[in-house]
């Protein structure tokens, strides 16, 4: 029971920060605009060149980059503890 109380506070905490990070104007509410604005940071993270385009290899690399962060054996596959760090790394980069 622990455990899966656990899992869900921080299940909780990871939705409230992403929720907190896309409220701009903090009244707890997104608005379209709010939503919209948070998809547009992530575009132009991915778009390296910044052309206002995505390549397929601009948008592959970030599942490239997250992989090979993961596999810390450098095997090329990911066990569950590899998988388990993607997730853990999503977090880091939702709060930025």
């Amino acid at each position: 029971m622990y455990a899966e109380n656990a899992k869900n506070t921080y299940i909780n905490n990871k939705f409230s920060r992403h929720f907190e990070h896309l409220d701009l104007d903090h009244d707890q509410k997104i608005s379209r605009d709010e939503y919209l604005a948070g998809r547009k940071r992530a575009f132009e993270r991915l778009d390296k060149n910044h052309d206002n385009m995505l390549s397929f290899d601009e948008y592959a690399a970030s599942a490239v980059r997250h992989f090979d962060q993961a596999d810390q054996d450098h095997d090329g596959f990911l066990n569950k503890e590899d998988f388990a760090s993607i997730d853990r790394s999503r977090n880091h980069e939702d709060i930025k």
